[in-house]
């Protein structure tokens, strides 16, 4: 997805993410729940791809990393503050981009190499 990060003033290409929303969910469910959320498309294929620390030299959040495969299309359901552009490219479109600086999220990239094996 693309959408505007205020932090980093621009607007950024991602992979799916969000926050897991309550005490009991756990990151697989959240994976589940944020993909159909944020692209409309849902999976019965979800396979984890384990997880990465974001900035381990002072904070301990940890993002778990999933690929989905065999989606099925459906609705987007964004939050009211969310504004979210789909965008489709292909393994190699996604390695160029890297290549370039066009994706320079570090979970994006985190995740696509954890899944280059299985996209390739």
């Amino acid at each position: 997805v693309r959408q505007y990060r205020y932090a980093a003033a621009q607007p950024m290409l991602e992979v799916p993410a969000g926050k897991i929303e309550h005490d009991g969910e756990n990151p697989a469910e959240c994976a589940h729940r944020e993909l159909e959320e944020e692209t409309g498309f849902s999976s019965d294929d979800i396979q984890p791809l384990g997880y990465v620390y974001t900035s381990p030299g002072f904070c301990n959040e940890r993002i778990y990393l999933y690929l989905a495969k065999n989606l099925k299309k459906g609705h987007q359901h964004l939050d009211e503050d969310e504004f979210m552009n789909l965008e489709y490219y292909t393994p190699e479109e996604v390695e160029q981009l890297i290549d370039k600086n066009e994706i320079v999220d570090a979970k994006t990239i985190a995740n696509f190499q954890k899944a280059r094996k299985y996209l390739f």
